[in-house]
């Protein structure tokens, strides 16, 4: 997605790596014992949606991106140190050339809640990138990935289930929430968990020589 550039005063415009590799954050948190992910709806496109990300610049870590893409489209601050990887893998749009594709997610303290999540305008587009932010149950992510209603689904319905086992191996979820969870996902049906050596596999794949993604089950 096309974004500001925000570099201190006095640098020089760094160039944008042009669509090589690409970083989304996942905000997760919990409401009455509910996981909740926070989703956008992309602005001129009534429905599609998303999660923050879009291009790393030169100068940047995929951590960085990801968390100045964030807060560009969200208003929401984040550390990049604080957000945890989650996969990369090879992505292909359309016929454009191979890209990464690096997911991150941030979960919330409960004594630091996340701010709310502002709709942004961007001065150079001349508009906001998005029309509005949700924090969604699961459930109700499932059916927006599931229906194609989510830039990337044919990526992020897969990368949602990694998430998922973040999440319990961190303890936010416990194995009897990840399996209710992914069951909403019709995931463990169709896709079974992925073992420890699947997503190390996925999480080393080479960014600079991506192969088809349709060799790979991400």
């Amino acid at each position: 997605m096309p974004v500001p550039e925000a570099l201190p005063s006095g640098t020089i415009e760094s160039p944008r790596i042009p669509q090589a590799e690409r970083a989304y954050v996942v905000l997760a948190r919990k409401r009455d014992n509910r996981l909740q992910f926070l989703l956008s709806r992309i602005n001129k496109a009534e429905t599609v949606w998303t999660f923050s990300g879009g291009g790393k610049k030169a100068n940047e870590n995929t951590d960085m991106t990801a968390a100045r893409e964030l807060m560009e489209e969200t208003g929401i601050e984040v550390d990049p140190l604080k957000l945890s990887h989650v996969v990369t893998a090879p992505i292909r749009v359309n016929q454009n050339a191979p890209q990464s594709l690096h997911l991150f997610i941030a979960i919330e303290n409960s004594e630091t809640p996340f701010p709310n999540p502002q709709v942004v305008h961007d001065e150079k587009l001349g508009f906001a990138e998005m029309a509005e932010h949700v924090w969604m149950d699961i459930p109700d992510v499932a059916e927006i990935v599931c229906s194609n209603q989510i830039l990337l689904p044919r990526y992020m319905e897969p990368a949602l289930t990694f998430i998922l086992l973040q999440l319990e191996a961190t303890e936010f979820i416990t194995p009897q929430e990840y399996e209710t969870y992914a069951n909403s996902f019709a995931l463990k049906s169709r896709r079974g968990r992925y073992d420890s050596e699947q997503l190390t596999q996925s999480q080393n794949i080479d960014p600079q020589n991506p192969q088809d993604p349709g060799q790979y089950t991400f």
